[in-house]
């Protein structure tokens, strides 16, 4: 399985030195892109893969199914026990406990859905800002033993935003200036 590391770098003589130190690395040529001024290259790659938002939900889900539960079992927890349910039906921590279970699943879905929608949308934007700004998208396609080696190659070489998604490159060497 490959791995597609993405950077942005500012100084485009960096960028050549960043892809040259690469393959005297062994990685081909052909496994490296590097974008400028192409904001739809740009976003076709830093757009994040359904993989990593699912991560988001089910962060959010867990989470509010914890917090969900321990709400409704507060709340189960409060009823008088010696009273017993006014109406005749059914009540107490374990009802109301699994209430609050699927009601803080469902809002943990939510929530975790939204925000990691909103972040990779704040991600991409700042991406292209950054693209317009003059920086070079420089993304690298490697095996997953060698991402946190190319991570640093890519933060020596003045390498912001370096963000690794599952999959490849898919267009292969295409330098766009």
């Amino acid at each position: 399985m490959k791995v597609t590391v993405i950077a942005l770098i500012s100084d485009p003589v960096q960028v050549a030195h960043a892809q040259q130190k690469l393959r005297a690395l062994g990685i081909a040529p052909g496994a490296m892109q590097a974008i400028a001024h192409d904001p739809a290259a740009a976003r076709a790659l830093v757009r994040r893969g359904a993989g990593e938002r699912a991560l988001g939900v089910v962060t959010g889900a867990l989470l509010g199914l914890l917090l969900g539960g321990a709400a409704g079992w507060m709340l189960g927890g409060s009823i008088d026990l010696l009273r017993g349910p006014t109406n005749g039906t059914i009540s107490g921590p374990g009802p109301t406990a699994l209430v609050g279970l699927g009601v803080g699943l469902v809002l943990g879905l939510l929530v975790g859905w939204g925000l990691g929608a909103l972040l990779q949308r704040r991600y991409v934007q700042g991406c292209l800002a950054d693209l317009a700004a003059g920086d070079t998208l420089l993304a690298v396609e490697i095996g997953p033993e060698r991402l946190r080696e190319v991570e640093a190659l890519l933060a020596s070489y003045g390498g912001r935003r370096i963000r690794s998604r599952p999959g490849s490159l898919g267009a292969g060497n295409r330098t766009t200036a």
